[in-house]
Formats: C-alpha cells, sequence, structure tokens
C-alpha cells in the first residue's frame, strides 16, 4: 500500500473519530469532511472509508456506484481491503457491471496483498473450479498462506487435501496437523476427523471395535474430540459419544449418558441398536422402556 502524507493520517484519526464516536459526539458530516480531507491528500483507507460511508449511507445518501469509484481509487493505490471489496462488487454486480474475470484480478491483487479472506476464497475458487479450470496447486498456494493465518475454512480444506490426497502427497500426518488447528478454533468437522484419525491410528475403524480403553492411550482423547463435536451437534460424533459412554471408553461407563446421546444423534429408534438400549434401560431399572427396546 502506498503511504499517506502524514497530515492525511493526523486527518484520518479525526475522521475515525467522528465516524465512531470516539470521546467526541458521532458526526457523520464531521466524519465525512476528514476523510475527504485525507483522500484529498492520497490516503487509500480514508478512500476506502469514504466508500463505506456511501456503501452504507452513513450521513450521506446511500449511492453503491459513488462507493464502488471511491473503492477503486483506494485498490488502485493497494490498499488491500479496498481491494477485497472491488472483487466482491464485481462478483455480485454491486454498483458496476458484474464481471468474474475482473472479481478475479482483483481477489489475487488482495490476497497478494496478504488479505486473509482474499486468499482463503482465492483458493476455494480454485480447490472448487469456481468460474476457472479447477487448478489443485493454485488452490493449495493460496489456501496454505490463509491457513497459516488463521481461516479455518483454508485449515479445513487442507486437512481435507491431505487427507483424500487431492493435488497433494496423501499424508494423515499432515491432515491432522491442519485439522487440529482448525479444531482448536472450535470447527465441528475438524473436532470429529480429529478423534476418527486418532482412532484410525489405533487400527481400528470404528468404537465398535474396542472393548476396553487400558491399552489404548489415545482413546482419552478421542473422546474428547468426539465430545467437542457433539456438542456442537455432529450426529456422527453424538453416536460415538453415546458408544464410548456405554463401553466405557475414554471416560466413566454412563448409561444414562450413552442414552442421552444417542437421543440426541437421533440413533434411539437404529434397529442395529434395540437390544443394546433395552440392556441400559434394564441397567436404569427403567423396565416398560427396556421392554419396548428388546422387543423390537
Amino acid at each position: 500500500m502506498i503511504m499517506p502524507k502524514d497530515d492525511s493520517i493526523e486527518l484520518h484519526r479525526i475522521a475515525l473519530q467522528y465516524l465512531e464516536g470516539n470521546d467526541v459526539e458521532k458526526d457523520y458530516p464531521k466524519s465525512y469532511k476528514y476523510f475527504l480531507e485525507a483522500a484529498e491528500l492520497g490516503n487509500p483507507i480514508s478512500m476506502y472509508f469514504i466508500g463505506l460511508m456511501y456503501r452504507n449511507g452513513f450521513g450521506i445518501q446511500h449511492d453503491d456506484k459513488k462507493a464502488f469509484e471511491w473503492y477503486l481509487k483506494s485498490a488502485e493505490l493497494n490498499y488491500e481491503k479496498a481491494q477485497f471489496q472491488i472483487a466482491s462488487d464485481y462478483k455480485v454486480g454491486l454498483g458496476i457491471e458484474k464481471n468474474e474475470l475482473e472479481s478475479l484480478k482483483w481477489y489475487k491483487k488482495s490476497a497478494e496483498s496478504g488479505l486473509m479472506l482474499a486468499q482463503e476464497i482465492l483458493g476455494q475458487i480454485y480447490l472448487e473450479g469456481t468460474g476457472v479450470k479447477r487448478d489443485y496447486h493454485q488452490a493449495y498456494s493460496w489456501l496454505l498462506p490463509s491457513a497459516k493465518q488463521g481461516s479455518i475454512i483454508s485449515q479445513e480444506s487442507l486437512g481435507n487435501m491431505f487427507r483424500d490426497g487431492i493435488g497433494v502427497e496423501k499424508s494423515n500426518t499432515i491432515s491432522m496437523k491442519w485439522y487440529k488447528k482448525a479444531a482448536k478454533q472450535g470447527a465441528v468437522n475438524s473436532q470429529n476427523m480429529v478423534a476418527t484419525i486418532l482412532l484410525e491410528g489405533l487400527n481400528r475403524g470404528d468404537i465398535d471395535s474396542l472393548d476396553s480403553f487400558d491399552s489404548y492411550k489415545p482413546i482419552p482423547k478421542v473422546f474428547k474430540w468426539y465430545l467437542r463435536a457433539a456438542k456442537q451437534g455432529c450426529k456422527s460424533a453424538q453416536l460415538n459419544v453415546g458408544k464410548m459412554y456405554r463401553k466405557g471408553l475414554g471416560t466413566d461407563t454412563n448409561d444414562y449418558e450413552a442414552l442421552r446421546w444417542y437421543q440426541r444423534a437421533g440413533a434411539i429408534n437404529y434397529p442395529n441398536l434395540q437390544f443394546e438400549i433395552g440392556v441400559m434401560f434394564i441397567h436404569l431399572d427403567e423396565s416398560e422402556k427396556a421392554e419396548k427396546h428388546l422387543l423390537k
């Protein structure tokens, strides 16, 4: 980004104060006045904010065309957020005629300037072949820097790519690395995948193949990650948490919790679980419910 003159930085600071009401009463007309003065001195961030004010009608008449014009002035001075906005506007035709090629061009500029979201979107465009020829090399080259900046979507995409060998050499180790990063940020699919890969590392296909956790040190970690995913609504994880409570895998045996998670997973009526569920109801001294399931 081309750096503005020092005077414009101070004018921009004052404009932000009036825009946000920091230590002064919020005043959009004054904010616009100072942004405009800073923009006339070449401040690209102020140009971007003028576009923002036109886009949202902050103290001035809403005008998408003028918003685009100001975003473009800022983008041409290499302000990455403006470049991203120009790409987004071209993509949907907001304030300008829709143009997929121009959109892609500006996403690239924004991504090259280091904006995480632009890198993420560009990676997804090439990964899925949206409006371009699918290119896994290009996808990886943009997903990687955005994943390093913390993009959950990019981290999960890299996890999937290395898990299935899509455009890269298959590697559960690298796949796990990226799934874990996304999982720690709360990504439910990644939490489920971390547990699944840990389970596969025991040379077991599923929870049903395990009888106890005594000789399998990773099992408590499997339970931890399935539980995190289950709490966020992942049905397969909820079912596995129920099974682990039932068998005492990675946690204490608890028929009440097992049934609760089976119910949340919608598995209470699964034909292959009816005998097991009936036995759990017997353990809980609920003979009527037990009989209902045992007779199914």
